[in-house]
């Protein structure tokens, strides 16, 4: 039998799935479910000082759970 010249060591198996994995996954993603994802991050421009003086800061520590204080928020 003859083979293509290409051992299959770890090395090579390794590199078809890195190849592989991410092709099927967009494929899966894009043809088969059609999803399309739309994300996006809002950058604020303040310090981590001014917003220590806002009227939300401390929100986890002034939260109640049925009327009794968080113990650890």
């Amino acid at each position: 039998m003859r083979t293509l010249g290409v051992e299959l060591n770890f090395n090579n198996v390794v590199a078809i799935f890195s190849v592989v994995i991410p092709v099927l996954a967009f494929f899966w993603e894009f043809v088969v479910i059609r999803r399309k994802r739309l994300g996006y991050r809002l950058q604020m421009d303040t310090l981590a000082t001014d917003t220590a003086h806002a009227p939300s800061a401390d929100v986890l520590a002034r939260m109640r759970d049925d009327g009794h204080e968080l113990v650890e928020p």
